[in-house]
């Protein structure tokens, strides 16, 4: 499963790295259905992958993007 690409959402809720406060949203299949999670412009989409560590040091997640979700109902 290595090689399976999920998608992490979050939502900054302050601060500035390597400082930053986030919560979890949720882990998903497709970009598509990661972006449909993001409620606001605070939520942030980063590509992971399953069985793979990361170092104890505190990194900048690559390929991070905040995705607006332009919401029809406010």
């Amino acid at each position: 499963m290595a090689d399976q690409e999920l998608w992490m959402v979050g939502q900054i809720k302050g601060g500035e790295f390597p400082n930053t406060i986030w919560d979890f949203q949720g882990i998903f299949s497709s970009q598509q259905l990661a972006i449909a999670a993001c409620r606001n412009s605070s939520y942030f989409i980063v590509p992971v992958e399953a069985d793979i560590e990361l170092p104890e040091t505190t990194i900048k997640m690559p390929n991070t993007y905040f995705p607006i979700r332009r919401d029809t109902n406010g």
